[in-house]
């Protein structure tokens, strides 16, 4: 299908943010895909002016929710100040029929494809852009025929919620009997519909989060390693620089050095940093 990008950028939304499309007309369509927050959003006829007040099709919003917006409707959101929205838009022309929304859960495919969109923008590199804007697009496609071959699955959704959860707070406790408590399901049933949904058991999907997670404090801050490791729920930090290495192909030491951006001070101890909450329950070494 012939597709053509006009935009696309990741926002960061304000406190106050707030959006209805009668303020700023759509011309195009626009995949958006929420990252993070909470908030919720109604679609109203387009006929409809800023004076008129109608109930419409009303949406609660948050990670993983998928939206293609093609401008026949009116779309207003706002959301929770407290969780504010993180969202990327990508707006384009062409194509076929997409579903107007979807939520795709764990996420995290879907938010590399167009991390690599974005990235292709930022290089110029328009035709890569498109290879990845298409790639995104059957993923939101194949997450609606899923969704109508499997129905609406509870289990589904909670293991969704929980792998979400997961990414956020990678360095919580989260051995497979308590996340299959959360679920009423024995660990090793539990385990095997965890594998089911995202493609990796609990364990492997933990690891894959707290590595993940360590390449950010890494390469953003000067932390110490024993600290991260402390903060990720690694046992002590030689097993984090075992893990580290085995997946990354370096040690946490090495991949600092590597990776530290070359315009910009690394940040201090002394500076405030987000982290994990740190857990009260024991951790359990991967």
């Amino acid at each position: 299908m012939e597709l053509t990008i006009n935009s696309a950028a990741r926002f960061h939304c304000a406190s106050d943010w707030s959006w209805d499309t009668v303020r700023t007309p759509m011309a195009d369509r626009d995949l958006w895909t929420v990252l993070a927050g909470r908030g919720a959003l109604r679609c109203l006829p387009a006929d409809l002016g800023l004076e008129t007040q109608a109930d419409g099709r009303r949406y609660t919003i948050g990670r993983g929710d998928v939206f293609v917006f093609d401008g026949t409707t009116r779309i207003v959101a706002e959301h929770d100040r407290n969780a504010p929205l993180t969202v990327v838009a990508v707006h384009f022309e062409g194509g076929g029929r997409f579903p107007f929304h979807v939520r795709v859960a764990p996420v995290e495919f879907l938010a590399g494809l167009l991390d690599r969109l974005l990235r292709c923008r930022l290089q110029a590199d328009e035709p890569g852009a498109l290879r990845w804007l298409h790639a995104a697009l059957d993923e939101v496609a194949a997450t609606e025929r899923q969704t109508a071959a499997a129905g609406t699955d509870p289990m589904h959704e909670a293991i969704g919620r929980l792998a979400d959860q997961i990414r956020e707070r990678p360095g919580d406790d989260w051995r497979v009997g308590l996340l299959a408590d959360r679920t009423h399901r024995s660990p090793q049933h539990f385990a095997r519909l965890f594998r089911r949904c995202t493609g990796r058991s609990p364990k492997e999907y933990v690891l894959e989060a707290r590595i993940e997670a360590a390449r950010a404090y890494l390469r953003g801050s000067s932390l110490p390693i024993k600290r991260i490791a402390s903060e990720l729920g690694f046992h002590d930090e030689f097993h984090f620089s075992r893990q580290f290495s085995r997946r990354v192909g370096a040690s946490p030491t090495r991949y600092r050095m590597e990776n530290r951006p070359a315009a910009q001070p690394m940040i201090q101890d002394r500076t405030p940093v987000s982290l994990p909450a740190e857990s009260t329950s024991p951790k359990e070494p991967l």
